[in-house]
This record gives structure tokens, C-alpha cells and sequence, in this order.
């Protein structure tokens, strides 16, 4: 999987972006789905510090997944992901089940030690592109409006992500550059939770 992803400057610009006909005439589908999203680390951000990163995400399309992010600190490739679908909303009984990512995070720390440490809320159109021969997307667009909550204030931020497959690069990087030079995007390196982490950073003061 490769991505890139760009900011966009406001909720409006955001919904035109996510209406616009996409670059080289793709055509597909597309669908409006809400996330809450709780990542998971120690009071003390270990995780954070290995490079690692826990999302349990809970949609409006009753699904629920478990996701482990490895990386490397400061590294901006996107992580290497493992996620598995869970029947449960509660992190701790997540943590403690048998699917991989709940594994390979037991395998490196406590999960005794994990809790809730930030939670977004996520209005996403997503746009499914570039099929194959049997009607599979090979490309994701994820318009997302995030927002942030500490206490009574909230802020929102925005942007776009793409998404595609490797052995398509050259499709995907048409795209990407297109979206970029056609609206005026900037790219960004930061993904989600850091954004987010900045932002409740600045409402906290």
C-alpha cells in the first residue's frame, strides 16, 4: 500500500474537493460514514516512543477494527498496518482477544498498562476508484473532517488522503499529482493523531 495525504484548509473546500471529478476521468463509488476513533498508548506515551500506534475504530457501518501501527520514530513512509475486525466497542476486551494486532502489541508490552489516551471524532466520504477486471477498487480518496474535543471546546481539522497499490504507482502518483496541482493542496507527513495531539496541544493552553 502507498499513500499521501494533503491538508485542506476548510470544511467547505473539503466537500467541493469531495464532489469534483476525479483526475484521468476515474469514475467509481462513494460513501459518507462516521468513525469514532480511540487510540490507545500508557499514561506515559511508550508506545508513541517505540513508533507504534493502537486505533480501535468504531463506524456507523457496524464495523469495529482493531488496528497496530509499526513504524519508526520520525520516520515519514507510512507505517506497516495489522487490523482485524473485533466484536466488541470496549478496548480492553479487544486488547485482551486473539487477533493479531491484540497479539503483537501483547508481544512488546503490558496491555494492562494501555488506556484511552485521545479519541476523534471523523466525518468521512470515501471514494472507491481505478477498479480491475472484477469490479475491486485499487484506489481509496478518504476526504476526512477530524474533530477534536478538550472539555466544552471543539476544533476541526481536514484532509485528503490517497491511497493506492504499489504495482499501480504510476496511476496513483497521476492522481495524487493531479489533485495537488488542481486545487492547491499541501502535502503532508504528520498523520492523524499527531495532528490531532498538536491541535489539543494549542486548545489546552
Amino acid at each position: 500500500v502507498i499513500e499521501r495525504r494533503f491538508d485542506v484548509v476548510s470544511a467547505e473546500h473539503l466537500e467541493k474537493l469531495a464532489s469534483d471529478p476525479l483526475p484521468l476521468e476515474l469514475t467509481g463509488t462513494s460513501a459518507r460514514i462516521l468513525y469514532r476513533d480511540l487510540y490507545i498508548d500508557t499514561d506515559d506515551d511508550q508506545l508513541q516512543r517505540r513508533g507504534l500506534s493502537c486505533r480501535l475504530r468504531l463506524g456507523s457501518n457496524d464495523r469495529r477494527t482493531l488496528t497496530l501501527f509499526v513504524g519508526a520514530p520520525d520516520d515519514p513512509a507510512p507505517p506497516k498496518r495489522y487490523e482485524a475486525n473485533v466484536d466488541t466497542a470496549d478496548p480492553r476486551i479487544a486488547l485482551n482477544g486473539t487477533t493479531e494486532p491484540a497479539r503483537r502489541l501483547a508481544a512488546v508490552i503490558d496491555t494492562r498498562l494501555l488506556q484511552t489516551r485521545l479519541e476523534l471524532q471523523i466525518e468521512r466520504v470515501e471514494r472507491s476508484t481505478d477498479t480491475d477486471l472484477l469490479g475491486r477498487a485499487r484506489m481509496h480518496l478518504m476526504y476526512d473532517r477530524v474533530h477534536v474535543r478538550s472539555g466544552a471546546l471543539s476544533r476541526a481539522f481536514h484532509h485528503l488522503t490517497v491511497r493506492g497499490q504499489r504495482r499501480r504507482r504510476e496511476v496513483f502518483e497521476r492522481v495524487a499529482d493531479g489533485l495537488q496541482h488542481s486545487a492547491g493542496l499541501r502535502p503532508i507527513v504528520a498523520g492523524t493523531p499527531e495532528r490531532a495531539r498538536l491541535l489539543l496541544k494549542w486548545m489546552e493552553r
